[in-house]
Formats: structure tokens, sequence, C-alpha cells
């Protein structure tokens, strides 16, 4: 069992990158607002966010990852929610530029860290991406699928690449 962990060169306390424990927070402002803030307060952090700019229109897309069978927590699935309704409702009347297909995604998927060389974290095996309502939208056993989707099927340079 993982207990609370400092650096040793610069006294800062470590997480987890991946497969975080209960007082292990996303970043020092989460941790702050978890830790000190009102208990009022629900918080809780998104993992990412992709957004692809067509001329004026923006596709955006907010997605949290989960592994295979971890819950949402009901707070976090109650904000998802409400996210993805004020972003739909942008869309569906033509505010702040969202393009359709814009809203708030869950991804679902092992993910495991290298213990050599560069020591990066990827994906393990399939990822699945469904909607906020569940339903699947892809499939994806290789980077490629996921880049295409968050990217509207449109050409993209990798950053790797460039």
């Amino acid at each position: 069992m993982c207990t609370r962990t400092f650096c040793p060169d610069c006294q800062q306390e470590m997480i987890h990158r991946d497969h975080r424990k209960r007082y292990e927070a996303s970043s020092a402002l989460n941790q702050i607002f978890s830790r000190e803030g009102p208990v009022e307060l629900t918080v809780g952090d998104i993992d990412t966010y992709v957004a692809k700019w067509f001329d004026d229109l923006c596709l955006l897309r907010i997605i949290e990852h989960k592994l295979p069978n971890q819950p949402i927590k009901p707070m976090q699935a109650k904000v998802l929610l409400l996210l993805s309704e004020l972003i739909h409702h942008a869309v569906a009347h033509d505010l702040f530029g969202l393009a359709p297909g814009s809203g708030v995604f869950i991804m679902r998927g092992n993910v495991a860290a290298e213990t050599e060389g560069r020591r990066k974290v990827d994906f393990e095996g399939r990822q699945t991406v469904m909607d906020i309502s569940g339903h699947p939208v892809l499939e994806a056993d290789r980077h490629d699928s996921i880049w295409n989707w968050c990217c509207a099927q449109t050409p993209y340079t990798k950053r790797s690449d460039r």
C-alpha cells in the first residue's frame, strides 16, 4: 500500500500520475480546495479537453478518463452532466461558436506506466469513448483512431512529427 511521499530533493508532496489514492488531488490548487476548502463545495478535475477550430466554429470535447470498471462518483457525474447540457444548449442555439459534435465524453480503458526508458504512460489496450449518456462513440485500439475522432476526421500533424 502506497503512503504519502515527498520528493527527496525539493520536499514537495508527490502524487501518483495514474491510479491516484483518495488523499491525492490532481493539482496543487485541487489539493488546497479538497483539503482545506469549504465542505459545501464539490471539488474535482476534468482529465482533458480538446478543441479544434474550423474558421469561426470550435469543436470542444471535454474528456474524463476512467479505468474499465472505475465508477464515476455521484457528484462528478452530476457536474459532467451539467457541463454536457451547457455545451449542448450552446450548440443548439448557436452560442459561443461551438460546433456540432462538441460535448462531454467518458473514455474508458486501461493505462499503464512504463518502468524503463522514457518512463511514460500510455494506453494499455482498447479505449472506449462514450457520450455522457453512456452510448459508445468510438472503440479505439490505436492512438490514430482517437486523434482522428478528436480532429473530426480532418488532417492533423502529430506533435512528435513536427
